[in-house]
């Protein structure tokens, strides 16, 4: 089922046809080392993408880009393994705790990923937004294939919420 998944998305990202890959494939040892810094295996669709499509930078969606293992693409907060490591700090910091496994695999921008439960065999996806997890319906397989499809997944989120946050800036409270 991966590599059926794996090529069907390598045909929708041929280069000319959506956009190009900017960063090709991550080497093994990359993703290994990734896998050891985390403690916990990536997902082997992830695993695979990496390692036969490009270490990240491609999208799902505008904005949006899967993020990489060392070399490969970064987002604000870095390569895979530090988005992770910023997720703890992020909860820790307002007061929550992030679930040991929950992974970050793809930016949307504005502090809003997408995340895999990696301990979870359903794989199920999250949409995280200041490190506010919220559970969607569907797992990694059925959120890469809604994004071939040309599904808005983020339309797919449940209603935001609004809420008071520490402004790291000037100590106060924001409204996020």
């Amino acid at each position: 089922m991966c590599d059926e998944l794996v090529e069907v998305i390598r045909n929708h990202l041929i280069p000319g046809q959506h956009q190009p890959i900017a960063f090709g494939p991550a080497a093994a040892g990359d993703v290994e080392d990734a896998e050891r810094a985390l403690g916990f295996e990536i997902p082997k669709i992830l695993k695979l993408l990496y390692l036969r499509i490009g270490n990240g930078g491609f999208r799902p969606g505008r904005p949006g880009n899967i993020i990489g293992v060392r070399g490969g693409f970064a987002s604000s907060s870095g390569t895979l393994v530090q988005q992770y490591e910023d997720m703890i700090r992020g909860a820790e910091y307002l007061g929550l705790q992030w679930r040991p496994g929950l992974l970050p695999f793809c930016e949307w921008g504005c502090t809003i990923v997408s995340c895999v439960d990696c301990k979870d065999p359903a794989l199920r996806v999250y949409l995280c937004e200041a490190c506010r997890a919220q559970a969607m319906d569907y797992g990694l397989d059925d959120f890469l294939k809604m994004w071939v499809e040309g599904m808005d997944l983020l339309s797919q989120a449940p209603t935001r919420r609004r809420r008071r946050v520490p402004n790291p800036f000037d100590g106060g409270k924001t409204e996020l």
